[in-house]
């Protein structure tokens, strides 16, 4: 390798205009460097250096590139959330309707691109979604996933409740969670217990499962520390169980729109197992057995 693709190469290296003096002096001190004391198999060698240095660099340059060029591709998420008693409607990019209960949150990626219309829930909300045979629409919640193509379901799942819950409206979906699914029709209601990871399905009143949406409250065979959770939620106010063992009774009940918070509460009073006290901070439920 002679000395003038030696120069031809230096002289081919850019440097921003701020640093020009400083290597034009290096540049003059480099080739008196070479003519006086290298030899041409030092020369190729040198060359062959300076040739690998710089196809690292422009490896390196490539991958941050491609790195930048992948984060800009990312999805933009979009998350809605509701405080307590407060409840939400919303059009997703598909046209898919859903209603959030209090104290829920929904993400998804913006315009839903992808393959999939994922949209990722924490709490309770109904879906009504929009047809779509070509692209499914899957609803994400911890180890379950809902899937369907169009369709109107409820799914309850509050990371207080040992259960989540799908019920079925219309159509049909397809729920997973860990080794076990289900296929539900309409009517019907798939269960999984996230501590014994059990899925269960049964007949059910759907449309009771789903009429929070109108301000009813229902709630069947639950624990009381749940259904406490749920009351908390609607009205916004903290009730405190002064009982363990009575966390853990459960019941079954109905109430209208209407119906006030110390009102409902009456109603468990009612057996006289339960004693109830309003303080500054909140009402108290005591267990008098």
């Amino acid at each position: 390798m002679g000395k003038d693709k030696i120069e031809e190469f230096i002289e081919n290296i850019h440097i921003a205009p701020d640093y020009n003096k400083q290597w034009e002096e290096m540049r003059q001190a480099i080739l008196e460097d070479v003519n006086k004391k290298i030899d041409a198999y030092e020369r190729k060698n040198r060359y062959l250096k300076i040739f690998s240095v710089a196809a690292s660099l422009l490896i390196c340059l490539s991958i941050g590139a491609g790195w930048l060029f992948l984060k800009e591709k990312e999805p933009v998420m979009v998350s809605v959330a509701t405080a307590e008693g407060e409840m939400l409607s919303l059009t997703l990019p598909d046209g898919s309707l859903v209603t959030l209960n209090s104290q829920s949150s929904l993400s998804y990626a913006e315009g839903f691109k992808g393959t999939e219309r994922t949209v990722f829930l924490d709490g309770e909300a109904l879906f009504d979604v929009a047809k779509d045979k070509e692209k499914r629409f899957v609803v994400k919640i911890d180890t379950v996933s809902v899937c369907v193509y169009g369709t109107k379901f409820n799914v309850q799942a509050y990371d207080s409740n040992e259960n989540v819950e799908i019920s079925l409206l219309e159509g049909s979906v397809k729920v997973k969670a860990m080794e076990r699914q289900a296929e539900l029709q309409p009517g019907e209601q798939a269960v999984f217990n996230r501590n014994t990871f059990e899925m269960k399905k049964t007949k059910v009143d759907v449309n009771a499962f789903a009429s929070w949406k109108s301000g009813r409250i229902y709630f069947k065979d639950k624990p009381f520390s749940e259904i406490i959770s749920l009351l908390e939620r609607k009205f916004g106010q903290k009730v405190y169980i002064m009982s363990d063992a009575l966390k853990k009774v459960r019941f079954s009940g109905d109430f209208s729109e209407s119906e006030t918070l110390e009102n409902i509460l009456k109603v468990f009073t009612f057996d006289g197992r339960i004693s109830m006290e309003k303080k500054n901070d909140g009402i108290y439920l005591y267990d008098k057995e």
